[in-house]
């Protein structure tokens, strides 16, 4: 078999001879042959040049020679007009097997880049062609088993009006054919210096060359380049001629040996200079070594959580940053029209105060729907490194990666964060980030004691504000007397026996904070561990039977247990008094219930009076009750709740919520004549239709570009989006009057096709969206949402609403309950605002706030809605979205005053245990005092002791 790569280079050299090196974006070749190429640089004018076959001479008309045009003044072709029918062609076979690279300058006019066709393109707009095949023909055919045609050359932008070097390289079998296929250039496109060579892939002193001089830069940092570290600095210098001289003869071609000197450089010489000073931290910044990972992935848009369980310590944002398999860089891909801002931004909250310097290598990119991220051209754009809030700027510019580093202080514990931004200067490029390094420069060598004494303060200080907090609780559920408004008129015994049991343990955890509950620094990071750890201690019985051992174990661990402790009585109260919270709860969400808006029509005096005797029981009880008396009362309660609870059912069945359009898509769809105008299609509903500009009858899969029933035989009861609108009118007896409201609920499936939009209007008689929403979940971004505001109270599509459509998503993986985004828009006629709610299953709701009405429009004179118009741009026939259940309802709103004013207590939350389990039971745990299933590398801590598990 053959196999053929391709990969580019921006630079300088045009011409090569045995023994010369060449460069790709990533790899070196060193030159092993003579040139097979006659007349490359056009020195004996059109001599050995086709037109489309190789008895057709290159057409004088299209192809000009001109001398002296070129790089150092070499001649060249220039295309002098559109070319599609007189190529310039060329073919060179191949002798020997191996590796081969073939090599052009390249000159392109103003405003043109010429696109050098990659694997798989058809012939097109500026292609500069290289394929190899059995027979020299200079047409591509399709290839197959017999005649295989294989793709040497890919995409290139080429910067304009500056002469760019391009290499591919490829590997084929004795016999096979370089074709060359150059058509369709822009006028004033030069070429010259066209070459063939046999070739050895060897390593890439790019690599090492750019190491060295990150190093030496790295010798000069003035927090590094101190008197201690002299003798480290000299050893240093030493290593770095030695790797150099090895460069400069030669000796490093093998990346074997390459390898051996780069680790023998970074083991004995970096590492012992570093540490002088630093200690580098990539070891706890879990996901900044791309290199070492394997697997792939892809964050879009508004959704840039998705790698996080490969990248726990980085904040990606911005663009579609993703990391190629095996490769050891990230990229975020930006395509055309989209701003190219982004961050990678490390981060940890274990790390201390102190000075800390971050580095790496970026470089631009232009990366396509269908690239592999290898192509680069020569964008310019800054870029800024930062750690904490300082940062400077860098300009990167061209193919080639770029070494940064800014060095810093973080003010406070716990603060550390570090990375580069990209500002977004410059759109339609991406940005690649790789070789990422973190030192915290300064702290000694007690950084590791810093970082686990936080990591233990952490835990500790999460679980003492527990405690705390469970404290507080228990001192308020203690009964004054027998008429307070208290929610727990039972348990009064256990609760003092419980602040008596470990108000003593408590009180003298609290040195170990300050006034502010800042880490006063008296207690030790074994003792703060401790602490976490034996939060889940069972505590022994202590009886006057028992022995002095007993009673000094129960001693030493009982101060560990009182965050159970507290817990464990707030939980046992809770639940005793949980007849009067249960009827107290379902009071306040009674009252709440009667007075929303939608429900005014209801029987409201009704509903009062049974509201207003669950207080009379909730009161009457709370006073007379003992503990004596708690079942009998208990039953009580109950039974006012399930009063309440039935006058609930009985005022809502008085309220008109009856929808006056209700279209589930389970009719079919019928052919209408609609005020004389000509036929058009329509959904029945239970009430009301819905009309459609553009619909399909046949339903014909996926070359349909209009809306549709159904998908084939499969989800028939739903509407699959499509390209053009559907309304729903409101007839004028149905438009709500100036005091009352207007609610629009459906159901969503949102599909993610790229550059497609799908939402709703809410428009007047005039055609003019009063409300509404478009959205285009494939890159999270909206049209437009008047539902939301620039403080963004309002209902967040983005945040909220799933969409799993891609090219490769089908319908049915789309239209699932879980990818379900259920959308309330209400519009109020009485305080002329808008409001919307978001309900989806993996998101959770959110409840946006009343938004008024966009009166500084002037376009706009009539807020009352008329028709609601489903509205997309949809036109690939797969993966669009899907809607369902349309129910339109109209409402009276009137300001509602609260008249119960008997107050209640606060409804209550329940707190969970602690899980209890023995201390010396073999459990293994972390630093942060959690549990885990087994050993893992790094400290870890076994019955009451710290190991070390390599």
């Amino acid at each position: 078999m053959i196999a053929a790569f391709a990969l580019t280079m921006v630079g300088t050299v045009s011409a090569y001879n045995e023994g010369d090196y060449a460069y790709n974006s990533t790899q070196r070749f060193k030159i092993t042959g003579e040139n097979l190429v006659t007349n490359g640089n056009f020195a004996e004018s059109r001599k050995g040049w086709y037109g489309a076959t190789d008895e057709d001479p290159l057409d004088a008309d299209t192809w000009e020679i001109v001398e002296g045009a070129g790089p150092n003044g070499a001649i060249v072709v220039k295309s002098l007009a559109a070319n599609a029918d007189k190529p310039m062609c060329n073919k060179w076979q191949i002798t020997e097997a191996g590796t081969y690279i073939v090599s052009l300058d390249i000159k392109t006019p103003n405003a043109v880049n010429t696109t050098i066709l990659t694997a798989g393109s058809a012939a097109g707009t500026n292609a500069v062609d290289f394929f190899l095949n059995n027979d020299g023909s200079f047409t591509k055919v399709a290839s197959t088993d017999e005649a295989p045609v294989i793709n040497v050359a890919a995409s290139k932008y080429i910067p304009q009006e500056e002469w760019t070097s391009v290499v591919f390289y490829f590997t084929a079998d004795v016999n096979q054919y370089l074709v060359m296929n150059v058509s369709n250039l822009a006028a004033e496109t030069q070429l010259t210096n066209i070459e063939l060579h046999k070739a050895n892939e060897v390593y890439d002193d790019r690599i090492a060359k750019n190491r060295i001089a990150w190093i030496k830069t790295l010798m000069e940092i003035p927090d590094f380049n101190v008197e201690a570290a002299k003798d480290a600095k000299s050893n240093l210098e030493e290593y770095i001629g030695t790797v150099e001289g090895a460069l400069a003869e030669g000796a490093l071609d093998d990346p074997n040996d390459a390898a051996n000197y780069m680790d023998a450089l970074e083991t004995e010489a970096v590492e012992p200079f570093m540490s002088i000073t630093s200690r580098r931290m990539n070891d706890k910044l879990t996901g900044t070594e791309t290199a070492t990972l394997t697997g792939t992935g892809k964050i879009n848009r508004g959704d840039n959580n998705s790698l996080k369980s490969k990248f726990p310590n980085l904040d990606l944002t911005g663009g579609n940053w993703q990391h190629p398999a095996n490769e050891g860089y990230l990229l975020s891909a930006i395509q055309g029209g989209y701003s190219n801002s982004g961050a990678y931004n490390a981060f940890n909250v274990t790390f201390p105060a102190g000075r800390y310097l971050i580095t790496g290598e970026v470089r631009n990119a232009s990366v396509g729907s269908s690239a592999t991220y290898q192509y680069t051209y020569d964008l310019k754009t800054v870029c800024k490194p930062f750690v904490g809030t300082d940062s400077t700027e860098i300009t990167v510019s061209g193919e080639d990666y770029q070494r940064f580093y800014h060095i810093a202080t973080i003010e406070k514990d716990g603060e550390f964060n570090a990375g580069i931004y990209w500002p977004g200067k410059t759109s339609g490029s991406a940005f690649f980030i790789k070789n990422v390094e973190v030192y915290a420069v300064g702290n000694g060598q007690d950084i590791d004691d810093k970082v686990s004494h936080i990591e233990a303060w952490n835990t500790f200080k999460a679980q003492y504000d527990a405690a705390a907090s469970r404290r507080t609780t228990l001192s308020k559920m203690t009964r004054r007397n027998a008429t307070d408004d208290t929610n727990w008129p039972w348990g009064q015994d256990s609760i003092a026996n419980a602040k008596k049991q470990w108000d003593p343990c408590f009180n003298p955890v609290k040195s170990w904070v300050n006034e502010n509950g800042e880490d006063a620094g008296i207690a030790t990071t074994e003792e703060l561990n401790e602490w976490a750890i034996h939060q889940n201690y069972i505590l022994p019985d202590t009886t006057e039977t028992s022995t002095d051992a007993e009673k000094a174990h129960y001693k030493r661990y009982s101060q560990y247990a009182v965050v159970r402790g507290y817990s464990d009585a707030i939980t046992y109260v809770e639940n005793l008094n949980k007849p009067f919270t249960d009827l107290a709860n379902a009071i306040e969400a009674a009252k709440t219930t009667r007075n929303t808006k939608a429900y005014l029509s209801g029987d409201r005096d009704a509903y009062k009076t049974a509201i207003l005797a669950a207080l009379k029981t909730l009161k009457e009880t709370r006073i007379s009750t003992t503990d004596a008396t708690r079942v009998a009362d208990s039953t009580t309660l109950d039974n006012a709740l399930k009063d309440l609870n039935t006058a609930t059912e009985a005022f809502i069945a008085t309220v008109n919520t009856t929808p006056f359009v209700d279209i589930d898509f389970s009719n079919p769809a019928v052919e209408i004549q609609e005020d004389g105008e000509t036929a058009s299609m329509a959904i029945n509903g239970t009430l009301g239709r819905m009309l459609f500009t553009n619909f399909d009858v046949a339903n014909s899969g996926n070359t349909n570009t209009n809306f549709t029933q159904g998908y084939g035989e499969e989800l028939m009861d739903v509407l699959r989006v499509g390209n053009g609108k559907a309304i729903v009118k409101i007839d004028e007896a149905n438009q709500p009057t100036d005091s009352e409201g207007i609610r629009f609920e459906f159901d969503f499936y949102h599909g993610s096709l790229s550059g497609r939009f799908a939402g709703v209007e809410l428009q007047n008689a005039a055609g003019q969206r009063i409300a509404g929403f478009s959205v285009n979940r494939y890159n999270g971004s909206l049209n437009y949402n008047d539902f939301n505001n620039d403080e963004n109270t309002g209902m967040d599509i983005l945040k909220y609403a799933t969409g799993v459509g891609s090219s490769s998503s089908s319908n049915a993986a789309i239209c699932v309950a879980s990818n379900k985004t259920t959308y309330l828009l209400t519009l109020d006629y009485l305080n002329k605002t808008a409001q919307g709610t978001i309900v989806n299953a993996k998101n959770g709701t959110c409840e946006g706030a009343a938004i008024p009405f966009r009166t500084d429009d002037a376009s706009i004179e009539d807020f009352k809605v008329t028709q609601f118009v489903l509205i997309s741009n949809y036109t690939n026939g797969d993966r669009r979205c899907w809607f369902d259940n349309l129910k339109i309802t109209k409402f009276p709103l009137a300001d509602v005053e609260e008249d119960i004013t008997e107050d209640t207590f606060a409804p209550t939350t329940g707190i969970k245990n602690v899980e209890t389990v023995k201390a010396n039971d073999g459990a293994i745990y972390n630093l942060a005092g959690q549990k885990v299933s087994k050993n893992f590398k790094g400290l870890i801590i076994k019955n009451g002791k710290k190991y070390f598990v390599k």
